[in-house]
């Protein structure tokens, strides 16, 4: 991608973009259409990038909004099966070096909500002295020809496709120093507005931080928190403990590490695992290493799909820096999960690990209630027969029967609630530091639901 090419960038921004809307974006490049698709004031950004450093661009833009923006690092061939039919008001397409093809438009078309717009653009009708009609650029270029035949055969209807808008691009090439002029064709489809998935909310992040900050002015914002700084700080290096400290609070200590593999240890077998809350990378580790299982046959088989959803961008930074974050089947993505698990696909992962840290009004109560709010989604995004684990620093009686009326409301039956209360030693000089430290006590519930098979 290049500077000069934003003219027509923006326009296919503003073709999939308006206020209030939940747009998908496929392949982030520059940031010029993320840019003017938030300008337009979209409430929602995902977009779906592959190359690593582009990635890091992404998560830095998504650290400038004020709007709930998540990138998912990842092919769109990999990542939007993954995502709900039926809950983006657009889709822009613009990856590079691919051309959309049926596969995907019938994905954008599955994912756009009725009335909403897929925006991508066709190149090869090369120089000309001025651009081409629509009708001239279909019969000289064969382009709009090619991609409409695409778009009927994806389920498109006839009548939800746009001619396309051509727009001349005078591109300027460094390696050769040369500028090339070229015809780009705007092309949009809207889908019908008629029938659809039920919409997932969009967020509506500027109300949630007016009820923050008269609760709690000394909270951070769900903007601030995903921007605050992140790194492990070392509290014995003779013992190899380390803490992880955001905001004045211990998020995660190497002192847990014995309760995250014991968790991690009811996820053996489970091929696709989505887990809430990176953090020290500690459970992410361990259910790498027991998530290989034997296929019974001497054959040993890996996670082979592990979504991590890490509200903090230095957090993920860390993870994509990391051994675990180069493995094949890593995905990681930014965001808080009340704004990003709700967008993913019911019935698609083997097992949940929640263990994310409270944010908002969540870390006036500490770590012990949080979960019963997600059960519902990790119910939702659970294959049957699927496990859900969870840690609350609460083991008092009244939260066991709270998680556990919690847990049968979501849909997990009686038989498949296993909450027991099991101790550990924690971090006592770390919380006499660091006094928002309730989540660390000697007794935890270790929750294990399991959701029935069909």
């Amino acid at each position: 991608m290049a500077a000069d090419e934003t003219v027509y960038v923006e326009a296919l921004a503003r073709v999939a973009s308006r206020p209030r809307a939940r747009v998908l974006e496929v392949g982030f490049g520059m940031g010029i259409s993320a840019r003017e698709i938030l300008r337009a004031g979209a409430a929602q950004y995902v977009v779906l990038e592959p190359n690593r450093g582009v990635f890091d661009a992404a998560l830095g833009l998504a650290l400038e909004t004020a709007a709930s923006a998540s990138p998912f690092l990842g092919f769109w061939e990999e990542n939007a099966p993954l995502l709900r039919s039926g809950q983006f008001d657009g889709v822009l397409y613009d990856a590079f070096p691919d051309v959309a093809d049926s596969t995907f438009f019938a994905e954008a078309r599955r994912l756009l909500r009725p009335g909403g717009a897929l925006a991508f653009f066709l190149e090869g009708c090369g120089e000309r002295s001025a651009p081409p009609t629509p009708e001239t650029a279909t019969r000289e270029c064969g382009d709009w020809g090619l991609a409409r035949s695409r778009l009927l055969d994806a389920g498109w209807l006839p009548g939800e496709l746009k001619e396309p808008v051509p727009m001349r691009v005078s591109l300027g090439f460094e390696h050769s120093g040369a500028r090339r002029t070229r015809t780009m064709l705007v092309t949009e489809a809207v889908r019908a507005p008629a029938g659809g998935a039920a919409a997932v909310p969009v967020p509506d992040r500027a109300a949630l931080d007016r009820d923050l900050r008269a609760a709690a002015p000394e909270l951070a914002t769900r903007g601030e928190w995903q921007a605050l700084p992140a790194a492990p700080r070392v509290d014995d290096a003779d013992a190899g403990n380390a803490s992880l400290i955001i905001d004045g609070a211990v998020v995660m200590d190497t002192q847990e590490a014995a309760y995250m593999v014991d968790l991690a240890g009811n996820l053996a077998g489970a091929a696709s695992v989505l887990e809430i809350g990176y953090g020290l990378g500690l459970a992410a580790a361990a259910i790498q290493r027991l998530g290989a299982v034997d296929d019974g046959a001497g054959n040993g088989r890996d996670v082979e799909e592990h979504v991590i959803v890490e509200a903090n961008a230095a957090v993920l930074r860390a993870l994509l820096a990391s051994d675990l974050g180069a493995r094949s089947g890593v995905k990681a993505l930014l965001g808080f999960w009340q704004e990003v698990v709700p967008l993913l696909r019911a019935e698609s992962f083997d097992a949940v690990f929640f263990d994310p840290f409270p944010n908002d009004l969540e870390r006036l109560g500490g770590a012990c209630a949080h979960q019963r709010g997600f059960m519902a989604e990790a119910f939702r995004v659970l294959r049957p027969g699927g496990v859900f684990v969870y840690m609350s620093g609460s083991s008092d009686e009244a939260s066991v029967e709270a998680d556990t009326a919690a847990a049968l409301a979501a849909g997990f039956l009686p038989g498949d609630v296993d909450i027991t209360v099991r101790d550990y030693p924690m971090v006592d000089d770390l919380c006499a530091e660091y006094p928002n430290c309730a989540h660390f006590d000697h007794s935890v519930l270790m929750t294990r639901l399991v959701k029935a098979p069909a």
